[in-house]
């Protein structure tokens, strides 16, 4: 029904416009952060200002209209092509950060306690993938030297941890054999391969809130990769 709304509307059978901003804003700006070493507020401002000076009309505006959406899609893919080097840099960062991203730091800041988020302009994973690698070094003392980004990283190795074991157990079900479970596997790997692209829309706005949809089953294979270990390791035993 919102497609044919939106055809009827627009002229357009499309879903939603939004991915047209995300393409242009977000990763437009993440892209400009790992080309030129600036920070991501920075980039953001650059690709609205140039929307808004090309176009005349504010960037928002495409954001809730399907006919802009289709120019700024173009032109936000047009510049992803321009720059492959750092888009491809993107995909990786993206990939990464969709599966160790969490949020758990953030929760303490939300709910009032004594941790307070330090503030910085380039996150030292950016950092790295701009080349500086000195400050990225000093960076990450800084950052983990105070309870936020403890918490933080602690959730970042839990997040990886689980992600690991989820690999894992997807793959123990695809080479059990069992019909069931191999055509189980197949459906979690889909899924999980499905999200992990969609995360690189939201750029360096990535968040772990993006993750959560599929996050039960995303323990759920963990739990099988673990139960996978414990039994090569009783193998190994007898």
């Amino acid at each position: 029904p919102w497609f044919l709304r939106n055809y009827l509307y627009s002229g357009l059978w499309r879903m939603s416009s939004h991915e047209a901003y995300n393409l242009y804003v977000y990763d437009g700006a993440s892209i400009l952060s790992l080309r030129d070493g600036i920070s991501y507020e920075e980039g953001k401002k650059l690709r609205i200002d140039s929307w808004e000076k090309e176009i005349g009309i504010e960037s928002v505006v495409a954001a809730s209209n399907l006919n802009l959406a289709e120019v700024m899609h173009k032109k936000g893919l047009d510049f992803a092509l321009q720059n492959l080097g750092s888009t491809i840099k993107l995909a990786v960062l993206t990939t990464v950060s969709f599966w160790t991203s969490h949020n758990y730091a953030y929760f303490l800041t939300y709910f009032y306690t004594v941790f307070e988020k330090p503030s910085y302009a380039i996150p030292p994973t950016q950092l790295l993938f701009q080349g500086r690698v000195g400050e990225v070094f000093f960076g990450t003392l800084k950052f983990i030297s105070t309870p936020y980004y403890l918490v933080s990283l602690g959730g970042k190795i839990l997040s990886l941890i689980l992600a690991v074991l989820s690999f894992l157990g997807v793959w123990a079900l695809y080479k059990s054999g069992d019909y069931f479970k191999k055509s189980f596997a197949v459906l979690m790997g889909l899924i999980f391969i499905y999200f992990t692209v969609m995360a690189f829309g939201a750029g360096f706005g990535i968040e772990g809130r993006v993750r959560y949809p599929i996050e039960p089953l995303v323990m759920l294979m963990a739990v099988v990769g673990f139960a996978h270990l414990l039994n090569l390791r009783e193998s190994k035993k007898a």
